[in-house]
């Protein structure tokens, strides 16, 4: 609920709103494998260039559901 305006529902970068934003949203399908937990979980929490931050949002539980879940995505389950 809160990725897919920006990432689309299957993690592509091309949610409704990206075509908005001056820096693209992350292909999240390529971005799964090639950080480890502790950077997505930081980027979770903090944000990104133009993502907002989900630190007040989500819980750590949440976090690593949202890391699962795109890593699913990236296999094509």
């Amino acid at each position: 609920e809160n990725c897919v305006t920006c990432h689309g529902a299957q993690g592509r970068g091309d949610g409704p709103a990206a075509a908005t934003l001056a820096i693209q949203p992350a292909d999240l399908k390529q971005h799964a494998f090639h950080h480890d937990e502790t950077y997505l979980t930081a980027l979770l929490t903090r944000g990104g260039a133009t993502m907002p931050a989900f630190g007040t949002q989500l819980s750590r539980a949440q976090m690593t559901d949202v890391i699962a879940y795109i890593r699913l995505l990236a296999r094509g389950e």
